[in-house]
């Protein structure tokens, strides 16, 4: 599967819908650099948004897993060989503005929103 700016972009509305716009993606840890995962192995279920999203686009649990906390840009590399999944340059600046702003704190509709705002810039 190829994911555009436009594909990428309507998998994470989806994704925002599913799990609620004011969803906040809990820390996993006490320190401000917390890391946000895109597997939880206890819980069995994706964790942050980009992770749900690749999730639902058919990447596995274990290939989730296996990239703990690594950006979308280290995972963009290695997806299209491990899980089915390759993203063009501007689909890949989309995930990763969404992942910053998540990783902030904001809630996914904020994240979201700020992401398209700053991608829709370049």
């Amino acid at each position: 599967m190829y994911l555009t700016y436009q594909s990428a972009l309507d998998a994470l509305e989806k994704a925002v819908a599913d799990r609620g716009e004011e969803y906040v993606y809990p820390r996993q840890g006490t320190s401000y650099n917390s890391s946000c995962l895109y597997w939880h192995k206890d819980e069995q279920a994706p964790g942050c948004l980009v992770g749900l999203v690749l999730h639902q686009l058919g990447v596995s649990a274990e290939v989730l897993e296996s990239f703990g906390p690594a950006s979308i840009k280290m995972l963009a590399t290695s997806l299209p060989y491990l899980g089915g999944v390759e993203m063009s340059p501007a689909a890949i600046g989309l995930m990763a503005a969404v992942q910053r702003y998540q990783d902030r704190g904001e809630p996914w509709g904020v994240a979201l929103k700020l992401a398209v705002e700053t991608e829709g810039r370049r």
